[in-house]
């Protein structure tokens, strides 16, 4: 198959799929808020590993604190 006809398969499909969500008339505002929650779930999800990367790269004891700690286990609770 060549690049071309690839091409126009994948905006085939996009068009098919714009043209089912028309059809099943779902609630946009719903669909909306869907959306955005798997994108906030998704950044949580991402936002736990990157403050545990910069937490362990500066491990030192002087550093541990109380809120510290208790915002890791808050955030962690939190991306169960």
């Amino acid at each position: 198959m060549s690049e071309k006809q690839k091409d126009t398969q994948k905006v085939a499909s996009f068009n098919a799929f714009m043209r089912l969500l028309k059809r099943t008339n779902l609630n946009r505002k719903l669909f909306i808020l869907a959306i955005a929650l798997t994108l906030l779930g998704t950044v949580g999800g991402l936002i736990v590993p990157l403050l545990t990367q910069s937490f362990i790269d500066g491990f030192n004891t002087d550093v541990i604190t109380t809120p510290i700690l208790i915002l890791l286990i808050s955030i962690f609770l939190l991306s169960a």
